[in-house]
């Protein structure tokens, strides 16, 4: 699939844009995935087609979500839950739809596209540094001239976040352009400006993103090994040390260095944690976390306040195993896919992986339409920084084809 001129330029600018965007309007996320997945998908729907290359996992996606809408029939508000619901699935059909259309681009393309998302990185770090530097003038400029320090710099943390997740195709990018010195500094880099802020979620996922990125470029077997191990921690480890510890024992923990959320954090979690034991084949159902008051019943205000912080605890207390099974088995299969991957590929699929899932596990709400965009976003443009499928490949050739006529008949 090709993008004319015209796209290929906006496309362009869309992705110089995105790094520093998120920072300085981390909502803005959202109506770039839908203005991207649009004009990405203009080729395909003149040719009559649905630009999704990943039928089975558009599939699974969509049984997800369908059993996520029953879920909302025994949830606390079901109307409202319905509507989210149809929300979620509108933003992950959305996104599916730019994954799909980047990937259907021709080699030649994604080059062509890739230098702008690096610039765009480069330019989001001069903005870290030049906020830094000017006690957060463009900031200030834009939102609040006389802001609180936490306010102004916890603004950032959504950005941030999004920056490490896109600092692993630009990695990949300067892998294969620059070599392993400049792709192994672009991680480094962004995690020595990003310490600088208030996202711990996204300081603490990059460097365990790029520790399991260095196991992973080891073999495929370490890289598969890695990745699974994370998926049990997080879906079952987890869950049972939150479970079985005694709260006496967790108070008692030194957990001076961390940050000062992380108490707060560990409290809503054991909450949920003992909400899903009480119905953990379907769960609570969709959004329910929200509405759970400290007794598990509703209606009442939740310790939750906003979001359990955890995606995976989430999933299991509003879903159940119901869900989270289905899920986990489809992050194995998405993990032995990385693990198949080239050396380069791998290690920066591997960081993407464990990046985005340690982030899933400590910052945002499951349903949340700023981190999911954000998700779909970083893993469309990790697509397009992968090497072309055949697939992808043999489209080429059979449009380039067309235009061609043997000499024979000239």
């Amino acid at each position: 699939m090709a993008l004319p001129g015209s796209l290929r330029f906006a496309m362009r600018l869309l992705l110089l844009a995105l790094p520093a965007m998120a920072l300085l309007a981390d909502k803005a996320v959202v109506p770039w995935l839908l203005i991207a997945a649009t004009l990405a998908a203009i080729p395909a729907v003149r040719k009559r087609r649905l630009p999704l290359r990943d039928v089975a996992t558009a599939v699974f996606l969509a049984v997800l979500l369908a059993y996520a809408g029953i879920s909302a029939a025994w949830g606390p508000d079901p109307m409202d839950s319905l509507g989210l619901a149809v929300r979620i699935a509108g933003t992950v059909g959305i996104g599916m739809i730019l994954i799909g259309a980047l990937m259907g681009l021709a080699a030649d393309q994604r080059a062509a596209l890739l230098p702008w998302l690096q610039a765009g990185v480069a330019l989001a770090l001069g903005l870290l540094i030049e906020e830094q530097i000017s006690d957060f003038a463009i900031w200030r400029l834009l939102h609040d001239p006389e802001p609180s320090r936490y306010h102004m710099i916890s603004s950032f943390n959504r950005g941030v976040t999004l920056l490490a997740l896109l600092v692993w195709p630009a990695a990949l990018f300067a892998l294969r352009r620059w070599g392993h010195l400049v792709a192994a500094a672009c991680p480094l880099l962004v995690l020595a400006l990003i310490s600088g802020y208030e996202s711990a979620a996204a300081i603490a996922a990059l460097g365990i993103g790029g520790g399991v990125a260095v196991l992973a470029w080891l073999s495929p077997i370490i890289a598969f090994a890695v990745l699974v191990a994370a998926l049990g921690f997080a879906f079952l480890g987890a869950p049972l040390v939150l479970w079985a510890a005694p709260a006496d024992v967790l108070a008692k923990l030194d957990i001076s260095a961390l940050p000062a959320t992380i108490d707060v954090r560990i409290d809503i979690w054991r909450f949920v944690t003992a909400r899903f034991l009480e119905k953990p084949l379907f769960g609570w159902g969709l959004d329910a976390a929200r509405f759970m008051n400290g007794a598990g019943e509703w209606p009442g205000e939740s310790p939750i306040r906003l979001h359990p912080h955890n995606n995976v605890l989430q999933l299991l207390m509003e879903l159940g195993f119901a869900a989270a099974l289905p899920t986990v088995i489809w992050l194995g299969v998405l993990a032995r896919r990385v693990s198949r991957a080239g050396r380069s590929e791998r290690a920066c699929f591997a960081g993407f992986f464990a990046t985005a899932l340690v982030i899933a596990c400590t910052a945002y709400g499951l349903w949340q339409t700023q981190w999911l965009s954000s998700l779909l976003v970083a893993v469309a443009v990790l697509m397009l920084a992968a090497r072309p499928s055949s697939g992808s490949n043999a489209e080429l050739e059979s449009a380039s084809s067309v235009h061609r006529r043997p000499s024979g008949n000239r």
